[in-house]
């Protein structure tokens, strides 16, 4: 995958969730990912009840779409969704991954995911010399890009 130009900035839209708590049971609801809290969670209003949810109290939540199912799993204090597999696989904490994904999380083969940043990349790419070149420049996607041989 080629990364996109973020020229339109971080998407984060409402979408129709299935939401899936540590019990197994599930729910739906049309709501947007409330990032901008240090615990991120989903909020909406059913009649006079309001509710909010974090991923503390799920096991993953979900959303379709025309590639297919969109899911993201707990992270601490935030759901993350795969945007690409590859010898570095890629997170966002944003479920808008189709068009304009913010990469927040990466991860070498099976190994831990980690936040993305100069140190984390630089050890992944370490065996990389231009990919490690462009971590050094500040060029995190496109060193990406170049470890995984796009």
């Amino acid at each position: 995958m080629r990364f996109p130009n973020y020229s339109q900035g971080f998407v984060n839209r409402k979408h129709n969730f299935t939401i899936v708590l540590l019990n197994d049971s599930s729910f739906e609801v049309k709501a947007k990912i409330n990032i901008e809290d240090s615990v991120n969670s989903i909020k909406w209003d059913k009649g006079e009840e309001h509710r909010t949810i974090t991923p503390s109290e799920t096991k993953e939540i979900y959303r379709s779409s025309i590639k297919g199912k969109i899911r993201g799993v707990p992270r601490d204090s935030c759901w993350i969704f795969l945007v690409e597999k590859g010898k570095i696989s890629t997170y966002s904490v944003s479920s808008d991954i189709e068009n304009y994904p913010m990469i927040n999380y990466i991860q070498k083969s099976d190994g831990d995911i980690v936040s993305l940043n100069s140190t984390s990349l630089e050890n992944m790419v370490s065996d990389n010399e231009k990919a490690l070149v462009l971590v050094k420049k500040g060029k995190f996607l496109k060193a990406i890009e170049k470890y995984n041989g796009f």
